[in-house]
C-alpha cells in the first residue's frame, strides 16, 4: 500500500518575492494575470452589491474607446471574430472584459464610425485626413474633413 504525502510550505512576503523574481518574463506575467483575476474574484465575492450593473443602454467611457479604436487601427482585424479577439486581448492583464462588453463596444466603434462593416462581413476602417485637395475617388467629403475607406 502506498501514501502519498503532501508537503505545504507557508512563505513569507520575501520569501515569495524571491521566488517570483527567479520566474521568467512570461511566467511572471502570468502570475499577475491570474493574481489580477482572482483579486477581481474575491472582491465581487466578497462586494456584491458594488458591482457595477451595466445594461445595453449604458454608455462606454469615450477615451476607452478611443483607445481602442487606436489599437484596432493599427491591427486591422479583417473579421468580425478576429477583432473581437482582439479586443479581448487588449484587457487580458486588467482581468479581462466579457462577451456583452466586447459587443457593446463593437456597436460603440461602429456608432462613432471607428468601424464599418462591409455587406462581405470584412471590417474596414475609415480613413480620416483634413483638407480638401486630392479628394480620392469614392471618398465622401464633409466640409473640411475628407472619409474614406480602405481594408486588410
Amino acid at each position: 500500500m502506498t501514501t502519498n504525502l503532501w508537503r505545504f510550505w507557508v512563505l513569507t512576503y520575501s520569501e515569495l518575492s524571491r521566488e517570483i523574481g527567479q520566474l521568467n518574463y512570461q511566467d511572471k506575467l502570468r502570475l499577475a494575470q491570474l493574481l489580477i483575476q482572482l483579486v477581481r474574484k474575491e472582491e465581487e465575492e466578497q462586494n456584491p452589491e458594488q458591482r457595477q450593473k451595466r445594461g445595453p443602454s449604458a454608455r462606454l467611457d469615450p477615451e476607452l474607446v478611443q483607445f481602442v479604436a487606436d489599437r484596432l487601427r493599427k491591427l486591422k482585424p479583417s473579421k468580425k471574430k478576429a477583432l473581437f479577439n482582439s479586443i479581448a486581448a487588449m484587457f487580458q492583464f486588467q482581468g479581462g472584459i466579457s462577451d456583452g462588453d466586447i459587443e457593446r463596444m463593437f456597436s460603440e466603434l461602429q456608432k462613432r464610425g471607428h468601424i464599418v462593416v462591409a455587406e462581405n462581413g470584412r471590417v474596414q476602417y475609415p480613413r480620416v485626413t483634413t483638407g480638401r485637395s486630392g479628394l480620392a475617388e469614392g471618398c465622401l467629403a464633409a466640409d473640411s474633413l475628407v472619409v474614406g475607406f480602405y481594408s486588410s
